[in-house]
């Protein structure tokens, strides 16, 4: 053996064993105290990355880093890599982390990584070098998991922790801990979480979130691998991962699902669903892809999931027919499909329960409408994209009958960072806002609906409600009802434009109004507001200069907060 390579290998261990002690005074609080957290934790550090190149050696875990010059510089060849400093390296280490069997320091199962640049090698190679489980700390958590989930989770009558579901998911989904996965176990347990924590909004929202993002770590670092492409990606960046920085693109050629693997399609399957009920809207694509992967591998009943919808809704709730209005729901692609035979608010109205109905039941909060329609109305509101779930809503809109119906789908409809799937850019709208817009210029009993809108609004994203603010004074004027509303249209979009809205407060009535109303706000939202009505503040003072005396005093008080 080369002897600069067993020089190297001592230098990384007393790096490691550093790093080690590092880390342990970086933990908030002993390792011993915080293992007591739950039961199904075995130990704090689970994953080493080692680094050899240009003469430096980086050792890091996800708590501590350190680095050091080496006393070697060389680079190694491929051969030499895996056939000396790998192997002694991998004994070396593997006597360290054996001390911490009993240790709550070191998890249950302990894997390094190692990266190098060869001589022979093109690009930086990374090796697995270690993938250690500590038999005595499986056999304590087998009996605490069994004792766990069969207490607190399938015989389980109250609320569970997150912490433990962080713990359980990890492991449950870990076959090096325990072999082959127990999909309809894992099912079941999942579920059953889900039940328990369900009454509890914020408990639940914990509780999915942990879960999803374990299956989500399964299908991409576990499975997946077997069967789809992995290509280097540049716009990730972890700490630290053991098999390298990839992302999933598509099935390998004649890729088939191995009989072993059966069961795992259900998971990956389950998987997609919960993504696609519960995860943001940036999300679905992720769970489009692992139904698209499974359908590709041959999979039916992910390809009857794509054609009819997840199945998690009954089918009286996702088909509806009668002589004025056929409709049909899918959840994984989020559409409603809707056919109007006879134009007549009955039919809308219809729709309009389908839909609710459907939202009150968990259906994707950003969706779209796929409208089939003789009449095509639009709001007047301009920049507000001429989708078909726009046309839906101002076809309804026409219906004074219908206008409390539409009230109660906007309240269910209105999420912060979902939006409309058929409208994009600057176009881009929150579920309601057809509903809320055309409302709002119905009648005065709607501000209340549209002042909740507005306090929602994702305003960094969306800009429509801006434009709204024109259309709105248009209809009902500047006073004591509408100042609060028309301010928070023009505070709640970008930006981007003036809207040149200053004929409104030629009027010293409206005028009035507003220099009250912008009197105690802050000079950059003063300076928001003044730019959306009449430009920058050159253009406030000339609007100054050619108003009438009674005008004057109230621009004053505005152009003062602009100072």
């Amino acid at each position: 053996m080369h002897t600069d390579i067993k020089i190297l290998t001592d230098e990384i261990i007393v790096l490691i064993e550093k790093v080690f002690d590092h880390t342990a005074k970086r933990f908030n609080g002993t390792a011993e105290e915080i293992v007591k957290r739950s039961t199904l934790q075995m130990g704090l550090v689970d994953e080493l990355g080692l680094t050899y190149t240009k003469n430096v050696i980086k050792v890091e875990t996800t708590n501590s880093s350190l680095k050091e010059n080496s006393s070697v510089s060389m680079i190694l060849t491929k051969k030499e890599a895996e056939e000396e400093l790998i192997p002694l390296l991998c004994g070396r280490l593997l006597e360290i982390v054996k001390k911490y069997d009993d240790d709550p320091f070191m998890n249950i199962r302990f894997r390094a990584g190692l990266k190098l640049t060869l001589s022979d090698v093109e690009d930086e190679t990374d090796y697995i070098i270690l993938d250690y489980v500590s038999e005595s700390k499986r056999k304590r958590l087998k009996e605490n998991m069994d004792t766990y989930i069969e207490t607190k989770v399938l015989s389980g009558k109250y609320p569970t922790k997150p912490l433990d579901t962080h713990f359980l998911r990890d492991h449950l989904l870990d076959k090096a801990l325990f072999g082959a996965l127990e999909v309809p176990r894992i099912i079941r347990i999942f579920d059953r979480i889900q039940e328990l924590n369900k009454n509890n909004p914020n408990l639940f929202k914990e509780h999915i979130h942990n879960i999803i993002y374990g299956l989500n770590q399964w299908a991409e670092n576990d499975f997946l691998p077997i069967y789809c492409e992995r290509e280097k990606s540049s716009w990730k960046s972890v700490l630290f991962s053991l098999d390298g920085d990839y992302k999933i693109t598509g099935l390998k050629p004649d890729a088939k699902i191995s009989p072993e693997d059966i069961s795992l399609i259900d998971l990956l399957i389950y998987t997609s669903i919960l993504i696609l009920k519960y995860e943001p809207n940036y999300s679905r694509g992720t769970g489009l892809d692992y139904l698209n992967y499974a359908a590709g591998l041959g999979f039916g009943k992910a390809k009857d999931i794509l054609k009819t919808g997840s199945g998690l809704f009954a089918k009286e709730d996702i088909v509806y027919k009668d002589k004025g209005v056929e409709c049909l729901a899918n959840d994984v692609f989020a559409i409603f499909t809707i056919k109007i035979k006879e134009e007549e608010p009955g039919s809308y109205g219809r729709a309009l329960d389908f839909i609710i109905n459907l939202l009150k039941k968990g259906f994707p909060a950003s969706y779209s409408i796929k409208l089939s329609s003789k009449v095509k109305n639009f709001l007047p509101v301009k920049h507000l994209g001429k989708s078909k779930t726009h046309q839906f809503f101002a076809n309804a809109w026409q219906y004074a009958e219908l206008w409390d119906k539409l009230e109660e789908y906007a309240r269910i409809a209105i999420k912060e960072f979902e939006w409309y799937e058929d409208v994009e850019a600057e176009e881009c709208a929150m579920p309601g806002t057809y509903a809320v817009f055309g409302l709002a210029l119905s009648d005065k009993k709607y501000f209340p609906l549209l002042d909740h809108y507005l306090n929602v609004v994702d305003d960094e994203h969306q800009s429509v409600q801006t434009n709204f603010a024109k259309p709105f004074v248009e209809k009902w004027g500047i006073d004591s009802d509408t100042i609060s509303l028309f301010i928070k249209c023009l505070m709640t979009g970008q930006g981007n434009e003036t809207l040149k809205l200053g004929t409104f407060f030629q009027h010293v009535d409206h005028l009035k109004i507003l220099a009250k109303e912008v009197a105690g706000m802050a000079k950059h939202d003063v300076a928001y507001v003044t730019y959306a009505i009449w430009g920058q503040k050159p253009e406030v003072e000339k609007s100054a200069k050619k108003a009438g005396m009674d005008l004057k005093p109230y621009f004053e008080i505005i152009l003062n907060k602009l100072s």
